[in-house]
């Protein structure tokens, strides 16, 4: 399991405290899904482990921030940005093409230990999700022109596992999910 150095974690800590002027802000609900643990009627095992804060201002700069406590992030990685123009239609073709700013990161995070419900036909007692996460979004400068989501090429999941004996699991692969709100 991944965890910040303290040179890490103040680094953490400046970074989330920056001030940028944001035109593209929200939060990114992530959820993990063991896809080896079912209950009675089938259902795979799903938990939402932490909400990410984002922001992307008019310049392209990007800022992901774990803003649940037991959902811990590190740096930004991978960072990729592009920029374009699109025009405003042909019913204002005199107007300044808006400019697009398509930005994406990568980060690692975990979450920490679960206890998993009694009610899922399972041995196992709790639950760590981790891996990481390349989450990508879109600005016109006024606003997100797509949500931010996760895009699962780029991204790994997976979980280490607890029985009720003491007994672990680790590294078994699983899968993350996003809904963003603005």
């Amino acid at each position: 399991m991944w965890v910040p150095s303290a040179g890490v974690a103040l680094w953490l800590l400046l970074a989330s405290s920056r001030q940028v002027e944001a035109d593209c802000t929200g939060t990114i609900s992530v959820t993990g899904t063991a896809l080896e643990i079912h209950n009675l009627q089938g259902n795979q095992y799903k938990q939402e482990v932490g909400k990410i804060a984002f922001n992307l201002d008019m310049a392209g700069n990007l800022n992901l921030t774990s803003i649940t406590p037991t959902w811990h992030c590190g740096p930004l990685m991978n960072f990729v940005s592009s920029n374009a123009t699109q025009s405003k239609g042909k019913d204002k073709p005199k107007e300044e093409p808006q400019p697009i700013h398509n930005v994406g990161a990568q980060l690692h995070c975990y979450n920490e230990p679960v206890d998993v419900d009694a009610t899922w036909e399972s041995p196992w007692k709790t639950i760590v999700f981790y891996g990481s996460l390349f989450i990508e979004l879109a600005s016109d400068g006024n606003s997100c022109t797509k949500p931010a989501d996760i895009v699962l090429d780029y991204s790994r999941c997976s979980y280490n596992t607890t029985t009720i004996t003491g007994r672990n699991a680790t590294g078994i692969p699983c899968e993350w999910t996003a809904v963003a709100a603005p």
